[in-house]
């Protein structure tokens, strides 16, 4: 006959179990969710800036930092410098040697300097293109052509990709609560090691 002490850590042990690998797939299925939004993102970004940048250079370099973002990204999430891809960026020309190396030197915001210099990029084109409004706010006016509104959904696309990269570093950084592993081991032991039960009865409750 099986205790009922023993039920109980069957039961408890179960419960522990099934709970680490919600958490688990949790966690993965939000990462793949945001990673997957981050591509929507950055293909998005360079769509909108082919219909609404009016220099030709300003698109290469928009294009460019979109790359270096993206491989910033899969870096920072494998816990490695974009120093890893430094060739393959310098060969293509995506960027030059004197930005590389002020990249590299802070491997933690690597992500976030692109995201700025996109930004920056799509100030100059707007810029350039005569659309800055001379506010004393300093502040860009929509006022509701193809261009503006091209524009302003480019920045919500930064912003979003901005939010997806700190998602998945989140995703990332953050593992399951030490108690479910504290949880999970006690409860082993207990089992493993409790005197007054028949191990062999336990097993055949299965």
């Amino acid at each position: 006959m099986v205790s009922r002490g023993a039920v109980v850590l069957v039961l408890l042990l179960c419960r522990c179990y099934v709970s680490n690998i919600i958490s688990t797939i949790s966690c993965r299925w939000e990462g793949r969710c945001l990673w997957g939004t981050l591509i929507f993102g950055a293909i998005n970004l360079a769509q909108q800036g082919q219909g609404s940048f009016t220099e030709k250079e300003n698109f290469r370099r928009l294009c460019c930092l979109i790359v270096c973002f993206s491989i910033a990204c899969k870096n920072q999430l494998y816990g490695l410098s974009i120093e890893a891809d430094g060739d393959y960026l310098l060969s293509r020309g995506l960027m030059d040697r004197t930005e590389f190396e002020k990249v590299v030197k802070r491997q933690g915001w690597q992500p976030y300097y692109f995201l700025g210099a996109l930004r920056e990029i799509i100030d100059v084109d707007l810029r350039m293109s005569g659309q800055r409004a001379k506010l004393n706010t300093n502040i860009y006016s929509f006022k509701g052509s193809t261009t503006d509104s091209q524009l302003l959904m480019m920045d919500l696309t930064l912003n979003q990709m901005a939010s997806n990269i700190g998602g998945l570093i989140r995703v990332k950084s953050t593992g399951l609560p030490l108690g479910y592993d504290t949880i999970f081991y006690f409860i082993c032991i207990q089992f493993i090691f409790r005197k007054n039960s028949n191990r062999s009865s336990v097993f055949n409750c299965f």
